[in-house]
């Protein structure tokens, strides 16, 4: 019982890496399953994509709340 309890902290934090990863895996397929039904449709209609992105890099998820501006005195 003492060793589970003290392993505890390392592995909660190891599941919490391995669904955040998990997650970030998920949302980048979907990006890219949206993205390939667009191309298609435009592929089949014919008609011109209404929206172009430079990079298919797509941004890793937003991680706790923090803020990296200094509060400001208005």
């Amino acid at each position: 019982m003492e060793r589970s309890v003290a392993g505890a902290g390392s592995n909660a934090q190891f599941t919490v890496d391995s669904l955040v990863e998990a997650g970030e895996q998920v949302v980048a397929q979907v990006r890219a399953d949206i993205e390939a039904h667009a191309l298609e449709v435009v592929r089949l209609t014919g008609a011109a994509p209404s929206i172009e992105s430079s990079s298919l890099d797509a941004p890793a998820l937003p991680g706790p709340a923090t803020s990296r501006e200094e509060p400001t005195d208005a």
